[in-house]
Formats: structure tokens, C-alpha cells, sequence
């Protein structure tokens, strides 16, 4: 049986999470002490104690057994082995013998999530008397609804996604966090999810091979030499975009045979229509329209059941793209090529809502099942000749494209290479250039995820990156062991946010400094009743709104953390610059997206303005706010 993409996906991210976590040490014993940790798990919601969870306690320790300072999310050393237990029926537990110092709580059983607070931060301190710890947990919610056709007939078998969105403004990012499939009667129910803001669709999604790629692609043992060296081309040619064979949404050997094409659509194999045209659709999303930017939102509160969410499939005759992809050095084989349709911007880990296409030997592509409208045709390829110095030839290609009333033929794609970015790297105070190896990385605007060929940052300080497409990046760096990335600068200009915007030439003149001191806001949380708050995140965001108003949010900028047990808070390693932050309850968040703009949008009025320089420590004390929800 094949992956669908987003069980691709998904067993991509979890095997380079699995590859990252095999080279780490192995976590350290727990140390052993006297102190005793009492907890309780409770509904969110109605505060009923949950029984029969499993509670997960991590210890943050050095290899001496000694606390490590700070907030433990941002501890750089590997954690202590983790300490298990099951609630009572009255949602109590205790963990016995801990020494004192930090530690992350976690619980979880069926029917509930931790919503917007993966974790709790713990301190302990010996001959501690604190109260119970209160753990809580939001119930699952669902959507449901009937997809139906233009008669008002139910459409079998088709997949229905929940997204989240980022974003506003002409393209939303959508990332699909559950799925349904509609029944005989077009029923569907999407289950265990988060309460929090979604849209729902139906998503048109395709892949047309040639017979001989599909057949490539297929994983039996049998064929896993012919497999290896085909995706060996399509990872080269964009597939990482989409990941392999998990383009196919079954069987390579599956699907519409078309000549010397494989259709393979998400869902049902439509009929055909009465001139003669295989019919398609257009994405959907509630209440009925083809723009996520018209789509209505629909909140989800703790275990709330939606139902009557239904949405109409709009089914109309299909036609075919076809043309040929070029390079400088003419046709280029296994190229992937994407038909994308406006304001649809999903994750990079998914293809869904696209068409993809794969060329031959001769660089042709073909597209069937498109329905009426204007698209994007896309495509880039990445030529390494050697990743871990950076140097190789990316290309790219990006053309509009108007479907009408009859197939199209004949399209010529010429790819190009891609535009450079070069700069240095300084060190405060004079220092020497550490000799640890450095990269710098682009990533593309909103963008979740980009393989990029990697600039290399050379002994006297320079970089130069081998091309991506015009448009605006994000850049990242990486520090060498003990040293902060202070600062930005491009042709000599403060940079807000780091974010780039290449054209046509190179982008030269690109300065980051690094330092051996970072900056640090800290203080402590407190409820309405001046108590502290362990119910609480607090989110630094900067008071500079224009990129996170378009959904961009980076590490070095944006930041949440969550409050300890008594309340305390710190961060570290911003940007320099001004901030708003403030501290949030949990229960007025339940797993809302905090990274949202619009929840952001709704946190300046109550929140703090700080502004705050490279090397510079603030102590902040904040009161938690309820913020609601619009």
C-alpha cells in the first residue's frame, strides 16, 4: 500500500527527526533526590479530573546532576531519561525521589490534547511545599458535513481536509492538520482535532506521469535499484517538494491510463462528460467558494461537534497543459512541474491542491484534469555539484498560465539559473573568525520548509549562495559554539526582520556580526490576584508588524515560551529591536494558533512595549491577559 503525501511527509519529517536523535548522546540518568512532585490531570474546560492519563516527567540536568540554568526549552543539552505514571481515577499522581531542579511535564490520553501548551515547565527546589500541580487538558473537537455534487448528489470517496491558516492579504499558507473521507453518502467526519480556527476543503490534487516514471517509482523489491536512480533525477528535479513517489496517491500502477500518461487524481476516478471530456473540479472550500481567502472560518471550541459544515463540488470538463522544460544546456529529464491555482500557498511538505507533472527524456510534461481558470506553472531544480561547499547550479522557471475552453499545447519553459546572494560575516571586538564550519541558508517568504543549496562561509569571513528565484527571503546563519548572532546589516542598513527580496541581479553587500554575549528579557508572571501564573505563555513579537502580518515568523524575532511553575519566564538571543510581549492564559488560547496575525493583532492593546539592544538584559514582570476570541 502508498503513502498519501501527507503520510509522506510526515514519515520524512519523523525519519530526519529520528537521523538528528541518533546522534545525540543517550539521556542521562535521573538523578536521584528527596523531593516529591503532586499533580493532578483535569478537563480544560469544566476543571473534571481526568483519570487513567499518562504523565511524562523530563528531568534537564548536566551530566554531574546538576540543574542546568535557564528555561529548559532552550537548554542545549540532551535531557535526562523521562519518569511515566497513569492518573488515578481522581486525576491525581505523584513522582517520588527527584532532585531539585527544572523539568517539563507532559500528559495525554484519548479523546484529549495538550492544545497550545505542548508542555509545562517544573521547578522544583528541595523542601519545596508548592501546591499540586495542575495539569489540563483540552477534550478533542470534530467537523463533519456532506460533500455533494452540482444535482445535490453525494460525491463518494473523496477526501476532505481541516486547515489552519497564516497569513492574510491576496494568498493564505493553508496546512492541513486532519483529514475525512466521505461515505456512500457523502458523509464526512474529521476527528481529534485541537480546538481552534479552521477552514475546511475539498482539494484538487493530481500527478500525471509518464507510464515509464510511474513505473520507476514503483517501491517492490523487485524494482529498488530502478526506484533509488530515478529519484536520485527527481530530487534534483524539485522533488522534495513533494516527495517521491508519494506524488502517487496509489499504486504507480494505478490510476487513469491516458495514452502514454498515468492520471492519478486524489479520490474517485470522475466520470467522463457528455462531449467526451473527463471532468475535474476546482478546489472547494465552506461554504462554496475556490478562494481560501472566502472561505468561512470555523471555530472549535473543547470537544464541540460541528456539524452541517458541507460543501458543494462543482464539477466541469478537464483539459490538458503540455510543453517541454528546458535548461541552458537544453531538455532536462525528471524535472517535476507544478500547476498551482491563486491564492492557494500550502506547506512545502504537501502537494495537495496542486497538479504535478514529471518530464521524459525529451524535457515534455504533461497535465490532464485542469479545470478552467488561471494558474501558476512553477518549477525549480537544484544542480549540486558539491552541497557541502555550496556550490551547484539552481534553475528555475515560472510562468501564468489561462485555461479556457480547449487543451493547451506547446508550452516552452525555459529554466534559468537562479540569483545569488553574497556578504560576509564580522566578529565583535575584533576576534578571529572561530574555525568551526558556517552556513548561510535562504528560506522562502512564508515558506515552512526549503532544500536550498547552502552557502558556505569561507576562512576570510565571505559568503556567495548559488541562486535561488527572485522573490523575498528569509536568511538564516548558524553560530559557532559560543558565540550569538547579534546582528544584520544590508549595504551598511539595519535589516528588522532579515528578509530579503531578490530581482534579476546579485544581492550583494549582506553583513551579519556575532558576538560572545546575547541579550535576555526575564521577570515573572502573576494572575489577577498577584500570585504566580503557570497557566500561562508569554509571546515576544516585534512592534515592527509587516512581516508577521504576512504570516513570516522567525525564531530570532517571534517567541513564545512557556511560564514555570513559579511563574518565571526568560529569552534569550533576540534581534535586536523593539517588541510587544505579553503573557497569555492558556485558557483563553485553547491550541490557538499564537503565531496567527490575527491573534497578534489582538494582543497589542494589552500588551508591553520593550525595546532591546544586542547585549542588553530586561527584567519585565507581566500580569496574564485574557485575550478573546473574534
Amino acid at each position: 500500500m502508498s503513502m498519501s503525501p501527507r503520510w509522506a511527509a510526515a514519515t520524512v519529517a519523523l525519519s530526519a527527526t529520528l537521523a538528528v536523535h541518533a546522534q545525540l548522546p543517550p539521556a542521562l540518568p535521573l538523578p536521584k533526590g528527596t523531593n516529591v512532585l503532586v499533580g493532578r490531570v483535569v478537563d480544560m474546560s469544566a476543571e473534571t479530573p481526568i483519570g487513567g492519563a499518562i504523565v511524562t516527567l523530563t528531568g534537564h540536568f548536566d551530566d554531574a546532576g546538576k540543574p542546568l540554568p535557564g528555561i529548559p526549552q532552550f537548554s542545549p543539552r540532551q535531557p535526562t531519561e523521562t519518569k511515566s505514571i497513569m492518573t488515578a481515577s481522581d486525576g491525581y499522581f505523584v513522582f517520588r525521589d527527584l532532585p531539585a531542579g527544572n523539568y517539563t511535564i507532559t500528559a495525554g490520553t484519548f479523546g484529549y490534547t495538550r492544545g497550545s501548551s505542548a508542555f509545562q515547565v517544573i521547578e522544583i527546589r528541595d523542601n519545596d511545599k508548592s501546591a499540586p500541580v495542575a495539569v489540563r487538558l483540552w477534550r478533542h473537537a470534530a467537523i463533519g458535513g456532506r460533500v455533494v455534487d452540482d444535482r445535490g448528489e453525494p460525491v463518494v470517496g473523496i477526501q476532505v481536509d481541516a486547515m489552519r491558516t497564516i497569513g492574510s492579504g491576496g494568498s493564505v499558507s493553508l496546512s492541513s492538520v486532519g483529514t475525512g473521507v466521505t461515505d456512500d453518502r457523502g458523509i464526512y467526519r474529521i476527528a481529534s482535532l485541537v480546538p481552534a480556527d479552521y477552514i475546511v476543503g475539498v482539494l484538487s490534487t493530481t500527478t500525471t506521469l509518464l507510464a515509464s516514471t510511474a513505473g520507476a517509482l514503483d517501491l517492490s523489491a523487485e524494482n529498488r535499484g530502478t526506484y533509488s536512480a530515478t529519484m536520485a533525477e527527481l530530487r534534483q528535479g524539485g522533488m522534495f517538494r513533494t516527495y517521491g513517489c508519494e506524488t502517487c496517491y496509489s499504486s504507480p500502477s494505478d490510476g487513469q491510463r491516458i495514452g502514454d500518461f498515468v492520471f492519478q487524481r486524489l479520490g474517485p476516478t470522475l466520470p467522463i462528460a457528455p462531449g467526451g471530456r473527463p471532468l475535474g473540479f476546482p478546489n472547494a472550500f465552506y461554504p462554496g467558494t475556490p478562494s481560501p481567502n472566502e472561505a468561512s472560518v470555523i471555530t472549535l471550541r473543547s470537544g464541540e461537534a460541528r456539524a452541517g459544515v458541507d460543501i458543494p463540488l462543482r464539477f466541469l470538463p478537464a483539459f490538458s497543459l503540455s510543453g517541454v522544460v528546458t535548461g541552458p544546456d537544453g531538455p532536462i529529464k525528471h524535472q517535476v512541474v507544478q500547476l498551482v491555482p491563486p491564492g492557494i500557498d500550502l506547506s512545502d511538505f504537501d502537494a495537495s491542491g496542486r497538479a504535478v507533472a514529471i518530464t521524459d527524456a525529451r524535457g515534455a510534461f504533461a497535465i490532464f484534469g485542469v479545470t478552467p481558470g488561471q494558474y501558476t506553472l512553477s518549477t525549480v531544480r537544484l544542480q549540486p555539484e558539491n552541497e557541502l561547499t555550496g556550490q551547484g547550479r539552481p534553475l528555475w522557471a515560472t510562468q501564468q498560465v489561462t485555461v479556457a475552453d480547449a487543451d493547451i499545447s506547446g508550452l516552452a519553459i525555459a529554466m534559468q539559473p537562479g540569483v545569488s546572494v553574497s556578504g560576509r560575516v564580522e566578529f565583535r571586538d575584533g576576534s578571529t573568525r572561530p574555525a568551526q564550519r558556517q552556513i548561510v541558508t535562504l528560506q522562502p517568504f512564508r515558506a515552512q520548509f526549503w532544500r536550498t543549496l547552502q552557502a558556505v562561509i569561507q576562512p576570510d569571513g565571505s559568503f556567495r549562495s548559488a541562486g535561488d528565484p527572485p522573490g523575498r527571503y528569509v536568511v538564516n546563519t548558524s553560530a559557532p559554539p559560543g558565540w550569538f548572532w547579534q546582528s544584520t546589516t544590508l549595504n551598511g542598513k539595519q535589516m528588522v526582520d532579515e528578509i530579503i527580496e531578490l530581482g534579476s541581479s546579485e544581492l550583494t553587500g549582506l553583513v551579519m556580526t556575532f558576538g560572545q554575549k546575547t541579550n535576555a528579557v526575564s521577570g515573572t508572571v502573576t494572575d489577577s490576584n498577584g500570585a504566580p501564573d503557570a497557566d500561562a505563555a508569554v509571546i515576544a513579537f516585534p512592534a515592527d508588524s509587516t512581516a508577521w502580518r504576512e504570516g513570516v515568523f522567525s525564531s530570532r524575532r517571534t517567541r513564545r515560551v512557556n511560564a514555570t511553575s513559579k511563574g518565571a519566564y526568560e529569552m534569550t538571543t533576540l534581534a535586536p529591536g523593539e517588541y510587544f510581549i505579553s503573557a497569555v492564559s492558556f485558557r483563553s488560547m485553547p491550541a490557538l494558533n499564537w503565531s496567527d496575525p490575527r491573534f497578534l493583532d489582538r494582543l497589542i492593546p494589552v500588551a508591553t512595549k520593550i525595546t532591546l539592544g544586542v547585549e542588553e538584559s530586561k527584567n519585565v514582570p507581566l500580569k496574564t491577559v485574557t485575550v478573546g476570541r473574534r
